[in-house]
């Protein structure tokens, strides 16, 4: 009996002893799976963090590159406008502006104020005012088109300055040759956009995008000025909020020097009007370390994402480089949008902890009650009562800590599993489900924002191959025709994908149309803009309207809805092969070259200033008409001809296109086309082709006894 007792007290002991150890083995394992989880928590959210800041900073510089390019695609308007006009004063009328003279204030009926520079021959300023006055018209319909332009501007070499009139702030003993966005577009010899200056229209800071335009006579290019847009930098936040950057995100732009030009929390540059200096933080200056590394990678142009530490607190900073101008845009986000969720889970996991520890203890209690009532029983059952208990109890949390510990902080997608009746236990497996189970849907959503910029690529890819498409099946001649007409046809494109395009085809029996035109602007867009006119102005022709009916009608089609700030410039023919009349409008493009009968080729003079087609709706067209003997032909093509650069800068011209093309007049039309393709090649020396080649001829074989000449139109 007593050795019967000792052996129940022994017993009993032993098992008292491994309930304990259970107790501390469920303690322990519950304490290591808490840490797991906030470990795997924490990783999850800072990748998911930084996607998204990444995402948002990527998204911010496309919006505000496509703008720049807009401001950009307005700017090389004004200036090839203003080129026109001095190049053929002849075709313009003379328009004369109300001088702003010092102790006047800006006023009356006019967009555009007149101001000439105290330094200027006044007399050679007000003559050459008059001949780029004309750009006034334009100035109103770029403002209208769009809003975040401030002020347009047109500055002459002889010291003339014509600008929109956006306030009471005039412009009184101001040259305007001596600004810096006028010198940079003047040293460059192209578009440029100025450094951050203090602006007069609007008594803050602004940047100018500027361009310069030309005297273009004989092949040679005389400077004439510089015409451009101004933009206020205030109106960022506006282009910034458009895109949405979230509540507690803060958005700013940095220049290459490091300042700090624009910030959505109201810290960027200010203007000391006292001095007229540009006043800003400079980020490589500062005395926080992780701001001077974040703004030495902005200035080197670099992207990604990284941690800055100020005054106790983790911020995380996305930075891209914009692709227009030599700045860089950064995108900030409070650290607490990771330690916050992170300190609820942790908490959530600590309850479900201590609500298992204390149905571990319940469990003992009733254990031990249970021991002194049936230690008898536990005399026959002892060894295995002892591990079927430490099983049931400890086994599925050792499990569940060490198929938490084998997912890892990255792997997301293996659901934790348990095999145990205790509620709390599962209720603990589950959470940890369902925790990933978020964790997965956010990483997918950021991985979406990828996928889109993939798939952007391919949709680039795919608009090369629609203007490709478009272009018209080689000419077969009709059976009522047979050899009244020959068409030669070529286009070269450059790397991206432009807006060249053309067409031929008949309307009826009696006549034959022929289309050339030039989008503004490269890429998708551009395409896309392609395709919708060649498609509408085929229709309307097809419809019986004349060359002037058919681009009025398009012009209001194409300025519905025209957001992005689009245009065309088009050449619209109608043949009749039977006269050999043909009938035309030019909308804003190149004047072609004509060759009537066995003559030279010659350009068409131009009739008049019939504005390019989609600016604006008001916009008509006039029609002229020639008529093409036996052996005459007309060349049309686009400005990615004679606007062609070699190696050292200079420009293939107008004239040399004359020159080249009569030696090559007598060749059939498409071999004349492909050896004046060749001479381009050889006059670029290398230098790469930076805009769509494209040309058309049409050569009429009509009876000899036609009369050759012109109705309204005159070969110069």
């Amino acid at each position: 009996m007593i050795s019967s007792l000792s052996e129940i007290l022994l017993l009993t002991a032993v098992f008292t002893i491994s309930i304990f150890w259970v107790k501390s083995l469920v303690i322990s394992n519950s304490s290591e799976m808490g840490k797991t989880a906030a470990q795997m928590s924490a990783k999850a959210l800072e990748a998911g963090l930084k996607k998204t800041i990444q995402t948002h900073a990527i998204d911010m510089s496309t919006v505000i590159d496509e703008k720049l390019v807009e401001i950009q695609n307005f700017t090389l308007l004004l200036a090839a406008m203003t080129t026109d006009y001095f190049s053929a004063p002849e075709n313009f009328r003379s328009r004369a502006l109300v001088e702003v003279k010092e102790g006047v204030k800006p006023g009356g009926s006019g967009f555009s104020d007149l101001y000439i520079s105290p330094n200027a021959n006044r007399e050679q300023a007000l003559r050459e005012a008059r001949v780029a006055g004309n750009i006034c018209d334009i100035f109103e319909q770029v403002n209208k088109l769009d809003g975040d332009i401030t002020a347009s501007f047109a500055a002459g070499e002889s010291g003339y300055f014509i600008v929109t009139r956006t306030s009471d702030a005039a412009y009184h003993n101001y040259d305007a040759r001596e600004r810096s966005w006028y010198i940079n577009a003047k040293e460059r010899g192209a578009l440029s956009w100025s450094a951050v200056y203090a602006g007069i229209a609007i008594h803050g800071p602004t940047i100018s995008c500027s361009a310069p335009y030309y005297e273009v006579r004989g092949g040679k290019r005389t400077l004439k000025g510089i015409a451009g847009n101004g933009v206020a930098l205030t109106n960022f936040e506006r282009i910034i909020e458009a895109a949405d950057p979230g509540e507690n995100a803060v958005v700013f732009l940095l220049d290459s020097n490091g300042v700090k030009l624009f910030s959505s929390d109201g810290s960027g540059i200010k203007i000391d009007w006292k001095t007229g200096a540009v006043v800003g933080e400079n980020l490589l200056q500062s005395r926080n370390d992780d701001l001077r590394a974040l703004a030495v990678r902005m200035t080197n142009r670099e992207d990604g994402v990284m941690e800055i530490h100020q005054e106790k607190q983790i911020q995380y900073a996305a930075y891209v480089p914009l692709e227009v101008i030599d700045w860089s845009l950064g995108v900030v986000i409070d650290g607490r949008e990771i330690t916050d969720p992170l300190e609820s889970i942790s908490k959530d996991i600590g309850r479900l902890a201590a609500r298992a520890n204390r149905s571990t203890n319940n469990a003992i209690f009733f254990m031990l009650l249970a021991l002194a009532a049936i230690s008898a029983a536990i005399l026959v059952y002892r060894v295995s009562a002892v591990f079927f208990l430490a099983r049931r109890i400890a086994e599925p949390i050792t499990a569940l800590a060490r198929q938490l510990e084998d997912t890892g902080g990255e792997n997301l997608t293996t659901e934790v599993t348990v095999n145990s009746k205790a509620a709390e236990i599962r209720q603990l497996a589950e959470s940890f489900n369902d925790m990933k189970k978020r964790l997965r849907l956010y990483v997918a959503h950021l991985e979406a924002a990828t996928t889109e910029k993939q798939r952007m690529s391919t949709e680039l890819e795919l608009a090369a191959r629609i203007q490709n498409s478009m272009l018209p099946a080689a000419y077969v001649p009709p059976k009522h025709l047979p050899r009244a007409i020959e068409i030669g046809a070529q286009m070269n494109t450059a790397k991206e994908c432009g807006g060249d395009f053309y067409d031929y085809f008949f309307i009826d029996d009696d006549r034959f149309a022929i289309v050339i035109g030039d989008v503004s602007g490269k890429g998708v867009s551009a395409a896309m803009f392609m395709v919708i006119a060649k498609t509408l102005i085929k229709n309307h022709l097809r419809e019986g309207l004349p060359p002037d009916e058919a681009a009025e009608k398009l012009n209001v089609e194409l300025c519905d809805n025209n957001q992005q700030g689009m245009f065309v410039t088009m050449w619209i023919g109608v043949f009749h092969p039977r006269s050999g009349k043909l009938e035309y409008i030019n909308a804003g493009h190149n004047p072609p070259l004509i060759r009537l009968g066995d003559g030279d080729y010659r350009f068409i003079k131009a009739h008049g200033n019939d504005l390019v087609i989609g600016v604006t709706e008001e916009s008509f067209y006039h029609k002229h008409e020639v008529t093409l003997s036996h052996g005459g032909s007309i060349f049309l093509y686009t400005d990615g001809i004679t606007e062609a650069f070699n190696t050292e800068n200079d420009m293939y011209g107008a004239a040399r296109l004359y020159r080249v093309l009569n030696t090559l007049r007598a060749l059939p039309s498409k071999e004349m086309l492909a050896r004046l393709y060749d001479d381009i090649l050889t006059f670029a020396g290398g230098a790469e082709q930076s805009d769509d080649i494209t040309m058309l001829v049409l050569r009429y074989a009509g009876s000899k006894g036609a009369a050759g000449g012109s109705a309204g139109a005159k070969p110069t």
